[in-house]
């Protein structure tokens, strides 16, 4: 899983440029080939293990809106037919 570090050294670079700090540049390129990689890792990590990557992801949103009051919530695949 270290493709999450890479994504979060990219994010930390545009902070840092966002923010006039010393340090590397990065762009959206960068971080969108970083996004990239980690979503196929987080793909074959859930094929390996027989997780539903949408059923997961879904799941963790409604439990963090609920926990805080949030009125966003997500429909399962199912729900939006």
């Amino acid at each position: 899983m270290w493709e999450a570090g890479e994504l979060g050294n990219e994010v930390k670079k545009l902070y840092r440029f966002n923010n006039e700090l010393k340090g590397s540049s990065t762009n959206r390129t960068k971080i969108a080939d970083e996004v990239g990689d980690v979503m196929i890792t987080l793909t074959n990590l859930c094929t390996m293990l027989d997780i539903d990557i949408e059923k997961a992801t879904v799941n963790k949103f409604n439990k963090v809106s609920e926990k805080y009051n949030f009125n966003a919530k997500m429909a399962q695949q199912e729900e939006r037919k």
